[in-house]
C-alpha cells in the first residue's frame, strides 16, 4: 500500500496559488513550494505528475477569482460597463494573477475567434445584455465587445504594471467615451463598409 500523501491536492494548490499571487508564476518552483509547506518537493509529486499540471490548477484558480470579481457586476446597470470596471479592478488588486491570465505566453499566436470560442459562455452573457439594452444585433454587439476588449486589456495592463492609476470617476469617463464612440460608429452603419488600405501600407 502506497504511503498516505502528506498534503491534500487542495492544500498544495492553495500554497502554490499564494506564491504566484505574491511573486508571479516564475517564482513557483518545487523547491520554493516545498519550503513554503515545510517539506521537501517529494510530497508534491505524489499528487501531481509534474509542475505543469500544478501550474494549470493555479491558473484555473486565478480565473475563478476573476469570475468572482465579474459576478459583482450582476446587480449593476449597465452590467457590461461594470464588468469592465471589475476586470480593471482585478488587474489593480491582483497584478500577478492578471498577468498570468492575460499576459502569459500562449506558445503560439491566436486570433480573436479563438478567444471568443474559449470564453463563449461568458461572452454570450454580455452580448445578450448589450443586445437587450441597446437594441443591437449579434454582429453589432460582437464588434463592440471585440474593440472594447482590446481597450480593456490595455488599461488592465497599465494598472497591473503600476504604470497608471485610474480613479472610479476617471474609469467611468473613459469607458463611457469609448463605449459611446463605438455605439455611434455601429449606428452609423459604417462598420459594414470596408476601410481602404492606404497605398503606402500595401
Amino acid at each position: 500500500m502506497p504511503p498516505k500523501p502528506k498534503f491534500t491536492r487542495e492544500e498544495i494548490i492553495d500554497a502554490a496559488f499564494e506564491i504566484v499571487r505574491s511573486n508571479g508564476m516564475e517564482a513557483l518552483t518545487s523547491r520554493v513550494l516545498g519550503k513554503k509547506m515545510g517539506s521537501s518537493a517529494r510530497p508534491i509529486f505524489t499528487i501531481f505528475k509534474d509542475m505543469n499540471e500544478l501550474k494549470n490548477e493555479v491558473r484555473s484558480k486565478a480565473e475563478d477569482m476573476l469570475n468572482e470579481y465579474l459576478s459583482r457586476a450582476e446587480n449593476y446597470e449597465p452590467l457590461y460597463k461594470q464588468a469592465v470596471k471589475e476586470t480593471i479592478q482585478f488587474a489593480s488588486d491582483e497584478p500577478n494573477l492578471f498577468y498570468l491570465i492575460f499576459m502569459t505566453d500562449n506558445g503560439e499566436a491566436i486570433n480573436f475567434e479563438f478567444l471568443k470560442d474559449k470564453f463563449k459562455n461568458e461572452i454570450a452573457h454580455y452580448l445578450d445584455v448589450m443586445k437587450k439594452n441597446y437594441q443591437l444585433s449579434e454582429e453589432e454587439s460582437m464588434i463592440i465587445f471585440k474593440h472594447s476588449s482590446i481597450y480593456i486589456y490595455g488599461v488592465g495592463a497599465m494598472c497591473a504594471s503600476r504604470l497608471c492609476y485610474f480613479s472610479d470617476e476617471q474609469l467611468n469617463q473613459l469607458l463611457g467615451e469609448v463605449f459611446m464612440a463605438m455605439l455611434m460608429y455601429i449606428r452609423s452603419g459604417k462598420y459594414k463598409e470596408k476601410t481602404p488600405i492606404p497605398k503606402e501600407l500595401e
